[in-house]
């Protein structure tokens, strides 16, 4: 409260939002909330800015919640956070959002999940709030958008690589790299051309990406490697 000196009985009025009056006061205003705090009407002391608010003025009956693309893991902050790279931070945020296994974000400042981006082509992210792939696809496998394992096996986003073809490391399409004419591959999983193997003889293997030989030759003929 504060006293005037207009009401001799009592006292005047209460303190103003936004000040304090710590006793003995002749203004509504006898002291200033500083940033990062705020008070209401008739306060006695300031209150500091809860967790996931912030203010930055002085005087003021209220904070300001967390603005987007920022956090406030603190109390009485006088100014929020950046979110970090591999993380996002809607409004209000106490503390930021790691990006899920499959994505990553390389952009700081980001307010939903809609800014982690799907794992490239090739590459996985196996754990949260990265910035950036983890690394290629194992050989043998093939990883499409969005992986989350670097050796998918029967998933959305990669699996084994398909019998007539090999797969190198960082493999993107599973129909990349088919078993060359003269070869077969019956396994899935190839990891490289090796695994192609040559066609037996008396039999002849005239296309690409064959799991088995496409025949006998013929009789008193014989197939040019």
């Amino acid at each position: 409260m504060y006293c005037d000196g207009s009401e001799p009985l009592s006292p005047t009025g209460p303190c103003r939002p936004g000040y304090f009056c710590t006793g003995g006061s002749p203004t509504a205003v006898q002291q200033e909330v500083k940033q990062g705090y705020y008070s209401l009407e008739g306060a006695s002391r300031p209150e500091a800015c809860p967790l996931g608010t912030f203010q930055f003025l002085r005087g003021q009956a209220q904070c300001q919640k967390c603005l987007e693309g920022t956090f406030c893991n603190q109390t009485n902050l006088a100014k929020s956070f950046t979110c970090p790279r591999g993380q996002y931070c809607p409004a209000g945020s106490i503390l930021p959002i790691p990006c899920p296994p499959g994505t990553y974000s390389d952009t700081t400042g980001s307010a939903d999940i809609a800014s982690c981006k799907p794992c490239a082509n090739g590459m996985y992210c196996s754990t949260v709030g990265l910035i950036q792939p983890e690394g290629p696809c194992q050989h043998g496998h093939y990883c499409t958008l969005g992986s989350n394992t670097s050796s998918p096996v029967g998933l959305p986003f990669g699996d084994l690589c398909p019998a007539g073809y090999y797969c190198p490391m960082g493999t993107e399409d599973p129909y990349e790299n088919p078993c060359p004419p003269g070869t077969w591959n019956q396994i899935r999983g190839a990891s490289d051309e090796t695994w192609c193997r040559p066609c037996p003889p008396r039999e002849f293997c005239d296309t690409p990406a064959l799991t088995k030989p496409t025949g006998l030759c013929f009789p008193g003929g014989h197939v040019i490697p």
